[in-house]
C-alpha cells in the first residue's frame, strides 16, 4: 500500500502534482484530493484489474474491462470501504460480511495473500462518486432519434382502422362503419377513427355498457370482453383450476377479480389508472346468458346439473351431518361480459375454517370471502390465493416461510421486472454469515430473498384454509333440508389480527413465533427502472400501492404491456445486469418511447390516450411494425 510518509512527500515535492501509480492510494490521499491539494486520475486497468482477468474473468465474463465507475454501478464495489463490497468479500481469505466462496475451492484460481491485498487496496483508493454518476445507468438524458420509415411497407389509412378494429373486437367492420366511411372519404385519419371506435365503449353509472339497439351491444361487448382478457394475461397466476388445489374457488371467487380494475380504469371515466394499486373494494363480472348457470364445473364430475335454488355448500367435518353454508355464497355468473361492478362487503361470509384436512378441530368464524386488506390488486384475496405459495394451515414466521411468491408476482405482474431488482452491492447489508438459513449467507443469494423476504412482511398475517374437511361429492338430501348438497372444499383465507403487544418487526428474523400477529410491515428494496435505490418502509399493502402508483414504473409497464399488445413488440425492463449504453440504439429508442408514454400516463392516467399515441406512432402504421432508428444528428 502507498503509506502515508510517501504520500506526503510526494505532496510536498509536487503540491499539486497528478498521483497515477495506480488504483490504489491511502485514505490520507483521498482527504487530500477531496480538498482540492492532489488530484487523483484513475486508469483503467490496474494490477486489481489484472488480478480479476486473471482469477475470475473464465466464469464472470462481465468483469473483463470493468473500470471503477462500473464497478460502482454495478453495486459489487462500495467505494472506500472493502469489508463492504461484496466483491472482496466472496473471496476466499477475506473477512467482514460474505461467504469467501470464491474462487472455488477445486478451482486452480485461488488467490494468494499479496493479490487479496492489491484488490483490497484498490478499493480503498475508489472514490465516492458523484450521485450522479452512481446512480445506475444512464437513462433517459435527453437522447435524440431520427426515426425513419419504408414507404413501401406503410399501410393506408383505412388499414391502420382494420387492423385496430380487428384488436379490438376479434372481427371485420361492416362496410357500414361510419368511421370506416368517414375513413374513406378522407375526413379522419385511422388512428382518429380508432380512437373514436374506442370512447364509444364506456361503463354506465350502473356499470354496466348501454345496449345500442335492441338490447343488443354490438361490437362494444366484443371490445370490453377483448381488454379483460388482455388485462387477465398481465397476470401469472389467474386460474384457480390450475393455481390451485380447490375446484370450488371458481364458483364463489372471480379469478378475474385483479384485471376488472384495469378494465374500470379503461372504460370507467370515473375511475383512474393509480386506483388499480389503491383501496380495499373487490369486484366481479356482470355477465348475460340466454342458458341458466345451473351447473357445477368440476374435474371429477365434469359439468354436474345442480338445481342450485336447493342446492347447498356443505361445511363442517361430518358427512353424516352435513351443515349447509348459509345463507350461501353467491355464485359466480357465466356468459358475455357486459359489466363490472363492485362486490358488496360482507356479501358472502365464511362461517367454517380448518387449517388442515387432518384435523377435526373447526373455528367458527365470520370473515367475509372477498376481503381485500388494501392497495388494489395487492390486497385482493384472489391474488393473495392464487400467488400464496404455502401450504393449507402455514403460518408466516418470517424466515422460511414467507409469501415470496406474492412479492415475485407484485414485480412482475405490476412493475414488468424480473428478480433481482437490486445489485450486489445492495444486498450485502443484509447478509446473514452466522444463518442457519442458507439463503440468508450468501450475497448472490439475498440479492432476491432481501426485496422478497421484506416486502412479504406486509402479508404476513395471511394464511390458507379449507372450508371443510370432507371428501369432495355431490349427493341428494331428501330429509329434512330436500336439497342437494355439494361437498366441495375450497380454499379460503384466514388473516391474523395484529396483537398490539408486539413491537413491528421490519428485519429478516430467522425464526419469529409472533411473526403474523406483528404489525404488517414490511420493506420496499429495489432498484428502479433509472437505476436509483428505492429503500423505503412500508406499513401495509395500501402503503405498497400508494408508492407503486407514485412511481414511473408502474406506468412505464403499462406501456410496455399495451405496447406489446398492439404492435407486438417486445420492450425488456430488466436493465439491471446492462447499461443502458450498451443497448442497441433501436432498444433505446423504445425504452426512451414507453418512458416517455409512462410519463404522460401518470399524469393523464387515461388509458385511451395511450392506445391513441401508440396507434398514431409510426411504428403502429407500418406492415411488420418496424423502424429504422438513428442518432439525431445535431443543427
Amino acid at each position: 500500500m502507498l503509506n502515508s510518509r510517501v504520500a506526503s512527500a510526494l505532496i510536498l515535492l509536487f503540491p499539486f502534482q497528478v498521483l497515477a501509480s495506480g488504483n490504489y492510494k491511502t485514505y490520507e490521499d483521498i482527504e487530500k484530493a477531496k480538498k482540492g491539494e492532489i488530484k487523483l486520475v484513475y486508469k483503467p486497468y490496474n494490477k486489481a484489474n489484472k488480478i480479476i482477468i486473471d482469477r475470475c474473468v473464465s466464469c464472470h465474463r462481465s468483469f473483463y474491462k470493468t473500470n471503477d465507475q462500473q464497478w460502482v454501478e454495478s453495486g459489487l464495489i462500495y467505494p472506500e470501504q472493502p469489508s463492504r463490497s461484496s466483491l472482496y468479500t466472496s473471496l476466499i481469505g477475506t473477512s467482514g460480511l460474505g461467504i469467501h466462496n470464491m474462487p472455488p475451492v477445486k478451482s486452480d484460481k485461488k488467490l494468494s495473500k499479496v493479490e487479496l491485498e492489491e484488490i483490497e487496496n484498490w478499493i480503498v483508493g475508489v472514490p465516492l462518486l458523484k450521485k450522479d454518476q452512481a446512480s445506475g445507468p444512464n437513462l433517459f438524458k435527453g437522447e435524440k432519434f431520427s426515426v425513419t420509415i419504408d414507404s413501401e411497407k406503410s399501410i393506408s389509412e383505412a388499414a391502420v382502422y382494420y387492423r385496430c378494429y380487428g384488436q379490438f373486437t376479434r372481427d371485420r367492420p361492416a362496410l357500414t362503419d361510419t368511421n370506416l366511411i368517414k375513413i374513406k372519404r378522407g375526413a379522419i385519419s385511422g388512428a382518429e377513427g380508432c380512437d373514436s371506435l374506442l370512447k364509444s365503449v364506456y361503463l354506465n353509472f350502473n356499470d354496466k355498457l348501454d345496449p345500442i339497439k335492441n338490447g343488443k351491444y354490438g361490437p362494444n361487448q366484443a371490445i370490453l370482453n377483448t381488454f379483460q382478457q388482455f388485462h387477465h394475461n398481465w397476470f401469472g397466476a389467474y386460474n384457480f383450476h390450475t393455481g390451485m388445489e380447490s375446484w370450488a374457488n371458481s364458483e364463489v371467487m372471480d379469478a378475474g377479480e385483479m384485471a376488472y380494475r384495469l378494465t374500470r380504469a379503461l372504460f370507467k371515466p370515473s375511475f383512474l389508472l393509480n386506483r388499480v394499486t389503491k383501496g380495499n373494494d373487490a369486484y366481479e363480472a356482470i355477465r348475460v346468458s340466454k342458458h341458466k348457470s345451473d351447473f357445477l364445473v368440476h374435474k371429477q364430475f365434469g359439468l354436474h346439473d345442480i338445481p342450485w335454488k336447493k342446492a347447498a355448500f356443505m361445511l363442517g367435518n361430518d358427512m353424516k351431518k352435513p351443515i349447509p353454508w348459509r345463507p350461501a355464497p353467491t355464485l359466480m355468473q357465466r356468459g358475455k361480459l357486459v359489466g363490472i361492478r363492485k362486490i358488496p362487503k360482507g356479501r358472502d361470509k365464511i362461517r367454517k375454517f380448518y387449517d388442515s384436512e387432518h384435523t377435526t378441530v373447526e373455528q367458527n368464524v365470520n370473515y367475509d370471502l372477498h376481503e381485500n386488506l388494501g392497495g388494489g390488486v395487492l390486497g385482493s384475496s384472489v391474488y393473495l390465493l392464487l400467488n400464496s405459495g404455502q401450504e393449507i394451515g402455514r403460518k408466516m414466521d418470517g424466515g422460511w416461510h414467507v409469501h415470496r411468491r406474492w412479492s415475485k408476482a407484485v414485480l412482475k405482474d405490476l412493475l414488468c421486472r424480473d428478480i433481482p431488482v437490486i445489485l450486489p452491492g445492495d444486498a450485502s447489508a443484509y447478509v446473514q454469515p452466522k444463518s442457519k438459513l442458507p439463503f440468508r449467507k450468501s450475497t448472490s443469494c439475498m440479492q432476491c430473498h432481501a426485496t422478497l423476504g421484506l416486502m412479504a412482511g406486509v402479508v404476513r398475517q395471511s394464511m390458507t384454509g379449507i372450508n371443510n374437511i370432507v371428501a369432495d361429492q355431490i349427493y341428494d338430501l331428501t330429509n329434512p333440508l330436500d336439497s342437494t348438497v355439494i361437498n366441495l372444499q375450497m380454499t379460503v383465507l384466514k388473516h391474523f389480527k395484529v396483537d398490539p403487544e408486539l413491537e413491528p418487526v421490519i428485519s429478516l428474523p430467522e425464526y419469529d413465533v409472533h411473526y403474523p400477529k406483528r404489525p404488517a410491515y414490511g420493506r420496499f428494496l429495489m432498484r428502479d427502472l433509472y437505476g436509483n435505490l428505492i429503500d423505503t418502509t412500508i406499513k401495509g399493502t395500501e402503503d405498497l400501492g400508494r408508492i407503486l402508483s407514485e412511481r414511473d414504473d408502474f406506468y412505464v409497464c403499462t406501456a410496455k404491456r399495451y405496447f406489446k399488445f398492439l404492435t407486438g413488440v417486445e420492450v425488456d425492463l430488466n436493465i439491471m445486469e446492462r447499461s443502458y449504453r450498451d443497448l442497441d440504439l433501436t432498444s433505446r429508442y423504445f425504452l426512451n418511447l414507453l418512458v416517455k408514454w409512462g410519463r404522460e400516463l401518470k399524469i393523464t392516467q387515461d388509458l385511451k390516450l395511450l392506445i391513441n399515441r401508440i396507434i398514431s406512432s409510426p411504428i403502429y402504421s407500418q406492415r411488420d411494425y418496424k423502424v429504422q432508428v438513428g442518432p439525431k444528428k445535431a443543427l
